[in-house]
């Protein structure tokens, strides 16, 4: 017999995603936006001081 929950259960899944530059030309605005729109404003800066950095 096994149960609902096992040692898989308690685990923590942590994923990571990469973006080039020009992922991040196209998608920066958006992001940038869609933070903003949550009241997430360190996402939001965090972005545009890398989409800042690439257009240097």
């Amino acid at each position: 017999m096994y149960s609902g929950t096992n040692t898989g259960s308690f685990l923590k899944h942590i994923t990571a995603q990469y973006i080039t530059k020009d992922g991040l030309k196209n998608l920066g605005p958006a992001v940038m936006r869609l933070a903003e729109c949550e009241s997430l404003d360190a996402h939001r800066n965090a972005v545009a001081v890398r989409m800042k950095d690439i257009q240097n």
